[in-house]
């Protein structure tokens, strides 16, 4: 952790590792925002090298409060069924806001496969609420599939602009874009639309 000018806060340097509990992990493709509604940092990490049986899994956490070096509520989000095969990889994670949840994208390279071929990789979107992160609760979340790579859409304003629905963009190349449309920030009973946007 560093101030705007660089130097280094939090009596010295911590590690992932040590910031999301002393664990062993592999890890990579950390990503950091601030919350300038709720003065709260959040970070995501992917994990590198789950194992052969072991889920596929990344890495949320949120400061307790506007200090970086205080605590965080850690969460370690694993992903289960036929898109998610054991020991594959969360690859190109993308982390985003709106006022009331975190955005999150991922792309899973599948065994085996060439993850810039269409058949190598799936793609998921997921809202967090940030009302059960900022908590510390137990989070359960709907993923959902998409066609392709897809950026979570981090509202501008000071604060953060509200919105009743959060949203994810991805371009399509010959198309535009596809718009996506998540109800309820990703949580119980959460849905999404698309909508396809001509260049």
């Amino acid at each position: 952790v560093t101030n705007r000018l660089g130097a280094v806060l939090c009596n010295g340097s911590i590690t992932l590792q040590k910031l999301l509990g002393g664990i062993s992990d592999d890890l990579t493709d950390p990503r950091v925002q601030f919350d300038d509604v709720n003065r709260r940092f959040s970070l995501s990490v992917t994990v590198s090298n789950p194992g052969a049986s072991a889920a596929p899994a990344i890495f949320v956490a949120a400061s307790e409060t506007a200090d970086p070096c205080g605590n965080w509520f850690v969460f370690r989000l694993t992903f289960h069924g036929d898109a998610y095969p054991k020991g594959d990889f969360l690859d190109f994670p993308m982390l985003g806001q709106d006022q009331n949840a975190l955005l999150l994208s991922l792309r899973t390279c599948l065994q085996h496969k060439d993850c810039l071929k269409p058949d190598g990789a799936i793609f998921t979107v997921f809202g967090l609420p940030k009302s059960t992160i900022y908590s510390g609760q137990h989070v359960e979340f709907n993923a959902f599939k998409v066609d392709s790579l897809t950026a979570p859409v981090t509202n501008a304003g000071q604060p953060l602009i509200a919105s009743p629905v959060s949203f994810f963009l991805a371009a399509v190349p010959g198309t535009g874009y596809k718009l996506y449309r998540l109800t309820n920030s990703g949580g119980s009973g959460a849905s999404i639309s698309e909508k396809t946007i001509s260049d």
